[in-house]
This record gives structure tokens, C-alpha cells and sequence, in this order.
């Protein structure tokens, strides 16, 4: 090579050595052929040597170290947070049991709820802070120091979860992302570079352009590095959906009424955005199994979004719930939205991940079958107001509350349709609220509040002959028939069907009535055994009683000497 072709060479006039001191431009007006890029195919326009090699070779380490030393910090900080889950569940019970229903419900004030939500647009990641919601969701203060103690061993492994996950965003590859970036973008403002898709005035082609470099490079789309971002990710999702667990357990025990019921709500939310971005990196780190897993818990979100939803279908017109629960309209309309969003969540796992993860697709749609399942069992409780329960539930409900009343109370419904029942004369002599809604609910002076009104189906269990819900079914199954009966009656073509069912209706009603008369004749055949063998015991007792009497008197008479 004759370096005084591309290097600018300088004498120095004493002692006649010659030094290189800059590199010439390779311009295209050279006798020969540029030399071309073997990665891009581009003509190489200046001379970088052994750049290029060393650097690719110092970036390469730097994410050998990184990579190692994120999967060592990721079994640790995995283990404590196994560890600190093992030992939530096992206290979980304890925390349950101390909670009682609580009545005294205040709405927590809108400011205060920061579970979830950014403080600032260029912040990284919401507020996880799940500790202290006393003061916050306006929880008895017992209860919130209990849930306090059950929760703090999760919270320093989460936080060290998080550490990881900020760290694989920073990797070193985001460097060189960010570099690929920067450069695309400065072609495209100099047009330096004669590329006809930069030619088109719109951010889809730099966009394009962009991804065409990183994909040459071996880049993840957003530039990180290592799958310990997905893997961070997956990993407080799922500590959240535990969280989520215990709350709906709390929610459930101490009521809807409660704070528990908000804290469900951003607790949600709070995990959705963590599995969001879980799903995210997954698919562009193309690790397919963990972004159907990802899929599944925004599916699985999906679902408890709709069960907290039916848990205030029949809300009052307060101020606690007006904001979301006001009409049934706007009910139903959520519940809509959910269900749409949950198909979509599934359209996209079937024909977008399971396609490419084959070797779990069998267990995925067995989950994603059972979550459907409870979605539309919300769903239905949502548009029929709790309408799901059979005739014979609401008979064995009627029987407990009668067995516990000895008979006695009227059942009634809230202006809203929930059910309550009054004991003793049966009569409104007292307001109150009701424990799912909070209306008024009673009366006062044997007379009803506004809007309530006795439910005549509860009510109609009650039969005037005191017959048993079995009797109640036969006089209806009797009535069915007769009108069936009737109806095959009017056309003179079934006149020999009729003839025969009546014979047979006949002849049945005649074989129950011997069956019962001859269980009527056997009972009082065993009637008589028994009133006999209870005559004949009492005859023998009053003869030992007078051979028991006579003795004592022969006993007691004196001695007559001769």
C-alpha cells in the first residue's frame, strides 16, 4: 500500500522524516472501485482501520459482564422474593381472620389513591407502594398495621426486582441503540444518504430505516440487552397478582363497603402496566413463551377488572359510587368494554404467540378457557343483577332463613333489588342500610321506606296449606299436565291419546291413593302395637308398685307372741 495516497504526509525540513499526519478523503473521482461494507454493502468513504473490530470486541465484553451479572443478581433477589411469597401465604389465613365487616365506610379521597399512577410524564415507573393505605383508602387502623406486618417481607425484593429491571434497560446495547438512532435521524435531516424510502417526508420511514439498522446490528428493537428485562418483569407482575389475591380476600371478609374494594382497583391497574410492559419486551426480545405468558396475565387482569366490577352491580345513587357505578348503562357499557378487550387479548395469544410457542399452547388454552369463563359469569351478573341464582337456590336460602326464624318474618327488596328479610312480627319497625348498596332499607310504624317493596318470589314460598316446596312442584307439574291435557283435548285427532292418559292418570292417582291408604292402615296397626305395649307396661308397673307396697306394710307389722 503507498501510504502517500491516503495519508497527508508532512517533512520535516531538519532532519527530512516523514510523518502521516491526517487521512485524504476517498472521493469518487479514484481510477478504482470504492470498497464496500461486508455487513450494510455501503461504499466505505473514510478509513477507520481497526476501529470498527475493537470496538465491536469492547462492546461485546461489556455485555458478556453485564449479562452475567444480571442473571447471578436474578437468582438471588428470585429466591428471597420465592421465600418472602412462602411466607404471605402462610399468614394469609391468620390476617383473614382478624378482618370483620366494616360499616363505617368513607370515601378515600381521589388525591390520595397514587397506587399506580406516574407523579410526572418522564417518569419510568408508577407508584408500587402497597404498605400504608390507612390514611390513604381510609382503612381502620388495626387492620392496615396487620396488612402492613403480612406484606413488608415482599417489599425490599420487589424493590431489588425493580433495580434489575432498571438496569437492563440501561444495558450496554442501549448505547448503541441509541447511536443507530441518532445516525438514522441524521440522514434523514442532511439527505446525505440517497435512500428512497427517507425520500418519503414521514416519521413511518425514518421508523422503518430505523429498525432496518438495528435488526443489522443484532439489536432488540427498544435496544435491550439480555432477557433479564422480560424476566424482571414477569416476576413483579406476578408478585402483584398475589397481592391482588389478598386483597380480594380482604375485600370479600370485610366488604365492598370498605376501602379494600379501591385498593382492588389500583392494585389492578397497577399490575396491568407492569404486564404490559412484560409483554412488550417479551415480543421484542422474540421470547415467545414469556410473552404468551405475559398475554395470559393481561388476561388474567382483564377478568378480575369484570369481578370487581359485579361486586357493586346494584349500587346507590351516592357520591362514593356515582363516579363509576351510577347507571346501569354505564355498568353494562364497562362490561362491554372488558369483554372486548379480553377477545382481543385472546385473538392475539392464539394466532400471534401460541403459533410460535407450540410446546405450551395446550396449557395456555386450557387457562385462557377457565378466565372466559368466570369473564362471562361476571358479565352475567352485571346485566341480570344477580338473576343467576335458580328457583331451587333461592328455596334452600328461604328454607335456612326459615329454619332460623322458626317460621316467622316477610322477606322485602331494596330500591335496588337486593333482598333482606325481617324477623319476628315480619313488620318495618326500624331503618337501616343495606350491607351491598347502603339504601335505607325497613321502616318505620309497620310501614315501608321509598322504593322498598316485598319480594313476591321469596314470599311466594310461603303456602297457605304449609305444603313442602316437593308438593308445591307436584301441584305445578299437575297443572302443566292439565293444561297439556286441555291443549291435546281441542284437536278431535288426539281424542284416543287423551282417553288413554286420563285412564292412566287415573289409574295412577288410584294405585298413590291405595299405596297411601295402606301406609295410613300399617301406621295405625303399629299405633295400636304401641298403645298396647305401652298399656300393658304401665298395667305391670302399677302391680309391682301395690306388691312393693304390701311388702313394706307386712314388713312394718309387729311381731304377735303366742
Amino acid at each position: 500500500m503507498k501510504m502517500g495516497d491516503y495519508y497527508n504526509v508532512k517533512e520535516n525540513s531538519k532532519t527530512g522524516d516523514i510523518q502521516y499526519v491526517s487521512k485524504k478523503e476517498l472521493t469518487s473521482s479514484d481510477p478504482f472501485s470504492p470498497v464496500h461494507c461486508p455487513t450494510c454493502r455501503r461504499p466505505i468513504v473514510q478509513l477507520l482501520r481497526y476501529g470498527r473490530q475493537v470496538k465491536h470486541s469492547f462492546l461485546s465484553e461489556r455485555i458478556r459482564k453485564f449479562r452475567t451479572s444480571q442473571e447471578k443478581e436474578m437468582i438471588e433477589v428470585q429466591e428471597r422474593l420465592d421465600q418472602a411469597q412462602q411466607g404471605v401465604a402462610r399468614n394469609a389465613d391468620k390476617f383473614i381472620l382478624f378482618l370483620n365487616n366494616w360499616s363505617g365506610f368513607q370515601n378515600p379521597p381521589e388525591k390520595s389513591r397514587r397506587l399506580g399512577q406516574f407523579a410526572a410524564k418522564k417518569d419510568l415507573l408508577p407508584n408500587i407502594d402497597f404498605r400504608y393505605i390507612d390514611e390513604v383508602y381510609r382503612i381502620p387502623f388495626a387492620q392496615a398495621k396487620r396488612w402492613e406486618t403480612l406484606i413488608i417481607p415482599l417489599w425490599q425484593p420487589l424493590l431489588d426486582m425493580l433495580q434489575i429491571y432498571k438496569k437492563g434497560i440501561s444495558a450496554p446495547t442501549k448505547t448503541l441503540h441509541e447511536a443507530v438512532v441518532s445516525y438514522v435521524y441524521r440522514l434523514y435531516a442532511t439527505m446525505d444518504y440517497n435512500n428512497e424510502e427517507l425520500m418519503v417526508d414521514n416519521e413511518g420511514a425514518v421508523q422503518i430505516e430505523i429498525q432496518r439498522h438495528i435488526q443489522e446490528c443484532g439489536l432488540q428493537s427498544a435496544g435491550h440487552g439480555g432477557p433479564s428485562v422480560p424476566d424482571s418483569l414477569e416476576a413483579i407482575t406476578n408478585t402483584f397478582l398475589i397481592i391482588l389475591h389478598l386483597v380480594n380476600r380482604a375485600m370479600d371478609k370485610a366488604g365492598t363497603r370498605s376501602g379494600w374494594y379501591w385498593l382492588v382497583e389500583d392494585v389492578i391497574h397497577c399490575a396491568k402496566i407492569f404486564a404490559q410492559r412484560q409483554t412488550e419486551t417479551a415480543v421484542e426480545g422474540r421470547h415467545w413463551r414469556k410473552a404468551a405468558n405475559g398475554q395470559l396475565n393481561k388476561m388474567q387482569l382483564c377478568c378480575e377488572s369484570m369481578i370487581w366490577l359485579s361486586c357493586h352491580t346494584n349500587s346507590a345513587d351516592r357520591s362514593v359510587h356515582r363516579r363509576t357505578f351510577n347507571t346501569k348503562e354505564k355498568r353494562m357499557k364497562d362490561g362491554q368494554t372488558l369483554q372486548y378487550e379480553f377477545r382481543n387479548l385472546l385473538n392475539v395469544l392464539e394466532d400471534g404467540y401460541l403459533s410460535k410457542a407450540v410446546e405450551i399452547r395446550d396449557e395456555c388454552r386450557r387457562r385462557s378457557k377457565g378466565m372466559q369463563d368466570k369473564l362471562e359469569s361476571a358479565l352475567r351478573v352485571i346485566r341480570g343483577y344477580g338473576e343467576s341464582l335458580t328457583r331451587d337456590e333461592k328455596w334452600s336460602i328461604h328454607q335456612a332463613m326459615s329454619v332460623s326464624m322458626q317460621g316467622a318474618g316477610h322477606f322485602y327488596q331494596c330500591s335496588n333489588g337486593h333482598t333482606y328479610v325481617i324477623a319476628d312480627c315480619g313488620q318495618a319497625y326500624l331503618e337501616g342500610n343495606c350491607p351491598e348498596c347502603g339504601t335505607t332499607i325497613g321502616g318505620t310504624n309497620h310501614e315501608l321506606t321509598g322504593g322498598n317493596r316485598p319480594d313476591q318470589e321469596f314470599e311466594g314460598f310461603y303456602d297457605r296449606d304449609q305444603l313442602t316446596y316437593a308438593q308445591v312442584r307436584n301441584r305445578e307439574n299437575e297443572q302443566a299436565r292439565a293444561a297439556i291435557q286441555a291443549m291435546l283435548a281441542q284437536d278431535q285427532g288426539f281424542d284416543r291419546q287423551l282417553i288413554w292418559a286420563q285412564e292412566q292418570e287415573r289409574r295412577n292417582q288410584q294405585e298413590r291413593r291405595n299405596q297411601q291408604e295402606r301406609r295410613n292402615q300399617q301406621e295405625r296397626r303399629n299405633q295400636q302395637i304401641r298403645n298396647q305395649v305401652i298399656l300393658e307396661g304401665q298395667v305391670r308397673h302399677q302391680e309391682e308398685q301395690h306388691r312393693a307396697r304390701m311388702q313394706r306394710e307386712r314388713e312394718q307389722q309387729p311381731c304377735l307372741l303366742l
